[in-house]
């Protein structure tokens, strides 16, 4: 029986709070493509971005297809994780892969996952896993960090690149392999370089940015693969820290400056020089590019300033609009019911050399259905027969062996325009539409950047007209009386890439100069604004500024009476703030002192756990993430951070998800091998945005176990106030706690103070009374708050009567018990022969609670006061205790609580206040009610029952003495699983 009381804690335990294990989960449900922003409320998740349609819930498979037909190529290498493959050609018919932890792959020779710590894997000109090729991390002396960038295959060895952080400092390195086996061959540190980045591959060598210092200019370089000398070119690569993009295409280099200058650079990769006769075209929003013969083709639909059919094209040689070039119209099936002309959006070119495989939102090329992907004729731009649907996929790479594509499955396709609600639970689109074609619609629908929400309205900012509109949650109805209109010097759309609601307000940042709308005069505004939920503009406006170019607000976050700023800036109000800053959310001054970082940092991302703030983002090119307390903004980073450069940052569960999942509490990485990259959160789930697809994937809070309330005790002594707490026995083990401040009951108005490794604190404090709690926590999340002490500090007030005296007798021993008094310090006794009186005396006590004595026999009349440094409270109510020598059956105790934990079964109880008092407790237990199969005795209020069998058990307490035993408890039912 001993036994089966033991086991039952741990089910009670894991039934209320349960135990989190450190496994990658299956996603709920995945919404497939063209997601670029999401935001969890309630039952719904509204997703938006450049997507045209759903498909949910749905997986993302990855295949090869056959160029001829478009059919699915089944004996072809595949993945079989969450995440899509994620290859670059190697320039000998196959692909090489990066390979993230937690990857699995299969073909027709069936299911393959790479060897431990590989980096690097290939797939064969045949399509097939190249199985004997794994290459290892970059550096020998660190196997297990597998960070790498863009890894590049020169002749008979692949090189790969990555960066380390030494004393503080940002130092590149270089590894080449073996092409055959992936075995390292050469390994290669550079002291004197800070980075250097693989663009691609020459005939010769590694094409690379270099930087030779942290704060260093980049320049086009090259690494020679037999040596890995770097060769330094004279190309300074400005803007290289904003957000470029690179193609390697033959001997030339194609590199696309970010905004607002736009233009698509070319270099010699011979001379490392920048490419003779080419002028740069201005193509805004170029996704990607492909080379054939004397065209280069964009997909961007404006180039130069001038509207183009897309996908666009300029000659190789010059750069110039190529006017011979008159591809198939990309069009929908039926006209926009506002009347505005169709734009396409590509998203993505591949090719053959012969064919131009292209995907985007199109639904007919040439007149001919289309379902998204299409290839057109390199040469005259007429449609091509192949034709993959209705598989639905998107292009990838092209290879030897196939045309590496991805398709979302899933039967649930509808059409949505930038704009859907889906069912949490189910991942099905709701009926919510603001772009439905069927209604009249008064506004143009376009690609959405950011999304924030109220009560009443979701808020959507376009990413391509500089508008910022809202619909209603209930119906979807656009409000055509609250608009905002963001636009940049010259007249030309802003963006907005982070918006947020607080108090009112809707806050936005992103890249603009001025703000209007349907209420707003033309104002300006620069990177950030404040529009009221009522249409009108606030004077809020940050001047956030930056030495170099980039996006100045990449993430809002409203925390209480604090508005938190991350970006690209490196100034706010004329005061240095690296990326990170504090403001007020009315004046918009800064509100906190400098987080001390690196020179060259930029925070991306931002979330809250409503204590302290969470930060993410780069550091000399290293990943930064990282909390900081509040109010002095001392920042604890967490790390080492291997890997991918966190997006975006959010808080769910526990834990905080910026690039990989960390235990904030320990301030590490879990053991979780999955890595985040674009996160979305809130208290029920997360959502992760692959960076393949841009595919929304839903996984729901993974359940933990958190701590159980403490129990807090505090004492003030003057103006000293000492306060201590102990942990529950039941629920996980805290790693920190919070202590907070009220100025009423219930309130924590005047501060909190997060702790680790104690469980008490001492402080002075100002005259007056306050409200302490404690709050435990450890990484699944945090306790309910604490008992909370009113706390008389200084002299204030006498305190109030204490609770209601009892007590318990044997023979000559008495036990006196009563309820605390807020604010009290000592206790006084007054004993008397009568009622009322005090003639045996008045005696102090200390701030305790219980008192126990044996006087002479006799009758005894008893009161009690409170006291502290103010005075004395009312009396409290009299008993009269008689001691006669003889010893009285105690009362049954009170308050039966049982745990399980592991094959050990707890028990505790309150000691009775009135009739004997107890020498001890006797614990029963039975298979039915009433049963006594087993009994147990303890001396103290609590009993641990070790290795308990499976079953149903009832469980009751009685106290006893030398006078007998009293009556039991009601049974506690405890189930041992």
């Amino acid at each position: 029986m001993r036994a089966a009381l033991a086991a039952l804690a741990l089910a009670v335990t894991m039934a209320t709070a349960g135990v989190r294990a450190d496994v990658a989960p299956a996603p709920a449900w995945r919404v497939s493509g063209g997601v670029t922003t999401a935001l969890p409320r309630g039952s719904v998740v509204y997703v938006a971005g450049a997507f045209t349609q759903l498909y949910s819930p749905s997986a993302s498979q990855d295949q090869f297809y056959e160029p001829a037909t478009g059919q699915v190529l089944t004996q072809c290498a595949r993945s079989t994780s969450t995440r899509a493959i994620a290859a670059t050609p190697d320039g000998h018919g196959g692909l090489l892969v990066v390979v993230r932890a937690g990857d699995a792959f299969a073909d027709v020779n069936g299911a393959w996952t790479p060897p431990l710590d590989t980096a690097i894997i290939r797939i064969a000109a045949d399509c097939l896993w190249d199985r004997q090729f794994a290459a290892p991390g970059i550096d020998p002396a660190n196997p297990s960090d597998l960070t790498v960038g863009l890894p590049v295959r020169v002749g008979n060895v692949v090189l790969a690149s990555n960066a380390v952080i030494v004393s503080f400092f940002l130092q590149a390195q270089v590894a080449a392999f073996d092409a055959v086996t992936g075995a390292r061959v050469a390994f290669q540190t550079y002291p004197a370089i800070s980075e250097i980045g693989l663009l691609g591959g020459s005939a010769t060598r590694a094409i690379a940015r270099v930087r030779d210092s942290s704060a260093g200019l980049y320049t086009l370089g090259a690494v020679t693969p037999n040596t890995l000398a770097v060769e330094p070119g004279a190309a300074v690569l400005a803007d290289e820290s904003g957000g470029t993009r690179t193609w390697v295409r033959g001997q030339t280099l194609f590199r696309l400056r970010p905004a607002p200058v736009n233009t698509l650079e070319a270099y010699d990769l011979i001379t490392l020089a920048p490419k003779a006769g080419w002028t740069a075209p201005v193509a805004p929003a170029l996704v990607d590019i492909e080379v054939v013969g004397a065209r280069v083709f964009l997909a961007a639909s404006t180039v130069n300033g001038q509207a183009v059919a897309q996908p666009a094209a300029v000659l190789t040689a010059t750069g110039a609009l190529d006017p011979a070039w008159t591809p198939a119209p990309l069009t929908r099936r039926t006209p926009d019911p506002s009347g505005t002309p169709y734009v396409p959006a590509l998203t993505q070119l591949a090719t053959d050399g012969q064919r131009l495989y292209l995907s985007g939102d199109f639904e007919r090329v040439g007149g001919n259905d289309r379902a998204g992907v299409a290839a057109i004729a390199a040469a005259t731009g007429a449609l091509d027969a192949w034709d993959p649907s209705p598989l639905l996929v998107s292009p990838l790479e092209f290879s030897a062996g196939g045309l590496l594509m991805s398709r979302p499955i899933g039967t649930n396709l509808v059409t949505r325009r930038y704009l859907a609600a889906v069912d949490r639970v189910t991942g099905l689109a709701t009926p919510w539409d603001p772009n439905d074609p069927a209604r009249t619609l008064l506004h143009q629908p376009t690609p959405v950047s950011a999304l924030a929400a109220d009560e009443r309205h979701v808020y959507f900012a376009s990413a391509t007209n500089g508008q910022v509109l809202r619909a209603d949650l209930a119906t979807g109805d656009v409000d055509q009386t609250w608009r905002v209109v963001l636009s940049r010097t010259g007249g030309t759309p802003g963006t907005v890439t982070t918006m947020a609601v607080a108090g009112g307000v809707v806050y936005m940042g992103g890249q603009f100069d001025a703000v209007s709308g349907t209420t707003v005069a033309l104002t300006p505004r620069r990177a950030l604004a404040a529009v009221g939920v009522d249409g009108t503009l606030g004077a809020w406006a940050p001047a956030v500024a930056s030495s170099e170019p980039g996006t100045l607000v990449r993430s809002l976050l409203p925390l209480g009476a604090t508005i938190y700023l991350a970006g690209d800036f490196t100034s706010v109000g004329a005061q240095f703030r690296p990326g990170f800053a504090a403001v007020d959310p009315t004046s918009g001054a800064l509100t906190q002192p400098e987080m001390f970082v690196l020179g060259d940092t930029r925070i991306y991302g931002l979330a809250t756990d409503g204590v302290q703030t969470f930060v993410a983002g780069v550091t000399y090119g290293a990943p930064l993430v990282g909390s900081t307390s509040i109010p002095d903004t001392i920042l604890t980073q967490y790390g080492p951070t291997p890997g991918t450069v966190p997006s975006s940052a959010a808080f769910v569960g526990g834990r905080l998800y910026a690039g990989l999942e960390y235990d904030i509490e320990l301030g590490t990485p879990t053991a979780r091998t999955t890595v985040w990259t674009t996160v979305f959160a809130d208290s029920q789930g997360l959502l992760h945005l692959p960076d393949n697809d841009g595919g929304a994937e839903y996984y729901p809070a993974l359940p933990g176990n958190p701590p159980a309330p403490p129990t807090l005790a505090a004492l003030a002594t003057g103006n000293r106030v000492d306060v201590s707490w102990t942990r529950a026995l039941s629920g996980g083990a805290p790693t920190s706690y919070t202590l907070s401040v009220g100025s009423a009951p219930g309130a924590i108005d005047l501060g909190s103070v997060l702790m680790r490794g104690t469980t008490s604190f001492t402080t002075t404090a100002p005259t007056g009374i306050y409200y302490l709690t404690v709050v435990a926590r450890n990484g699944d999340g945090e306790s309910a708050a604490s008992n909370e002490v009113p706390l008389q500090v200084g002299c204030f007030a006498a305190p109030p009567a204490p609770g209601s005296l009892t007590f318990t007798t044997a023979g000559r021993a008495a036990t006196l018990a009563w309820g605390a008094a807020a604010t009290a310090s000592s206790y006084l006794l007054e004993v008397g022969q009568s009622p009322g009186a005090s003639d045996l005396g008045t005696f102090q006590l200390p701030n305790i609670t219980t008192a126990a004595g044996s006087p002479p026999l006799g009758v005894y009349y008893l009161r009690l006061r409170a006291a502290n440094a103010c005075g004395e409270s009312p009396v409290s109510n009299e008993v009269r205790v008689e001691l006669d020598g003889r010893v009285a059956v105690p009362a049954p105790p009170t308050g039966v609580v049982t745990a399980v934990t592991g094959n050990v079964v707890s028990v505790a109880w309150t000691p009775p206040t009135s009739g004997g008092t107890p020498a001890g407790y006797q614990v029963e237990a039975g298979t039915v009610p009433g049963d006594v199969s087993a009994v147990a005795t303890t001396a103290v209020p609590s009993l641990v029952v070790p290795g308990a069998p499976r079953g149903t058990y009832y469980i009751r307490v009685r106290s006893f003495n030398a006078a007998g035993a009293g009556s039991a408890t009601a049974d506690v039912m405890v189930v041992v699983p």
